[in-house]
């Protein structure tokens, strides 16, 4: 096998990461919202806004497989599917937010789906009696990169 030299992987590294980093919205993002609920987002300088559901949602099926079984051990898989033309067209400039789950589904067809960064000491997002009241960012899907 062909090594690489370390100056391409070194790119590749940063360049993949400039690609993967958090999302958050500005002026040159749009977001829309494909979630079923509203979500309060919290700007660098406190302010508060709130986003409301587009009513357009990612919904997928799914089926689970038993993958292994024995005495001691079950392994099952999911494995989800839906029809490629309810998936909303890719436009310059938009990100869609939508569940954690679709985010990391979808990630390797396509780049412009981000999910709520719902994590308080990574992400810094608000929690109010046990729930999200607010989050601070929004993630694409987390990346590994063997070597």
């Amino acid at each position: 096998m062909r090594k690489l030299k370390k100056i391409k992987i070194k790119n590749l590294i940063s360049d993949i990461m400039i690609s993967q980093a958090v999302v958050l919205p500005n002026k040159h993002t749009k977001p829309f919202f494909m979630v079923d609920h509203e979500i309060k987002y919290i700007h660098e300088d406190g302010a508060v806004q709130e986003f409301a559901d587009s009513g357009r949602f990612i919904r997928f099926k799914s089926k689970e497989f038993k993958a292994y079984i024995n005495d001691d051990l079950k392994v099952v898989k999911k494995v989800y599917y839906m029809n490629v033309d309810d998936l909303p067209p890719m436009v310059e400039g938009r990100i869609y937010i939508v569940s954690k789950i679709a985010a990391s589904l979808l990630s390797g067809k396509r780049n412009d789906f981000a999910y709520p960064g719902t994590h308080p000491e990574y992400d810094g997002a608000k929690i109010e009696n046990n729930k999200i009241a607010a989050v601070r960012r929004f993630r694409l899907p987390d990346q590994l990169i063997l070597k």
